[in-house]
């Protein structure tokens, strides 16, 4: 899993989240520790929400076989959140050949290169609407979705591969 904190914007996942509800083709899987862990609880607890699992932090064997599992993988970053990164869970997403949903400020360079490369769809965090037409689209669509995830495969082998890196030092 990772971090559910602040800066993941769990209010705005779970304003998402609850349009689904009645939607049971998609179930929302959270796996981790931080300070938002408990609001994700007692969201699920007080609404008994059937479709959102929550579990804690697991081990690494674990969670690699929990994504194995996994139709998508689900980055959210808070809209002030401007530093450009690449979360480690979407290395993790790619080896394991999930697309990207992603929720983010579209100023930071994680999006142009998610849409540059076809790894994935990304909403503006904030944009609620869009996030809800993302997570439609890959619900309903398996072939574009399949296609993003072997994109993203694809790249991760071709930019961030341990052959690659040695290449670049030496």
């Amino acid at each position: 899993g990772g971090n559910i904190g602040i800066g993941q914007d769990i209010q705005g996942l779970i304003r998402v989240i609850d349009h689904f509800t009645e939607d049971s083709d998609i179930h929302f899987l959270f796996v981790g520790e931080g300070t938002e862990f408990g609001t994700i609880n007692n969201w699920i607890t007080k609404d008994s929400k059937k479709n959102v699992t929550l579990l804690p932090a697991v081990s690494n064997e674990e969670y690699q076989s929990i994504l194995n599992e996994c139709d998508v993988g689900i980055v959210s970053l808070r809209n002030d959140f401007v530093t450009n990164n690449y979360p480690n869970k979407m290395l993790n997403y790619m080896r394991y050949s999930l697309p990207i949903l992603a929720t983010i400020n579209s100023d930071i360079d994680l999006n142009n290169f998610i849409n540059k490369h076809k790894i994935g769809l990304v909403a503006h965090n904030g944009d609620d609407e869009s996030l809800i037409k993302n997570i439609n689209f890959l619900a309903k669509n398996r072939k574009e979705r399949n296609l993003m995830g072997v994109n993203g495969y694809d790249l991760l082998e071709k930019k961030f591969s341990s052959k690659v890196a040695a290449n670049q030092i030496l």
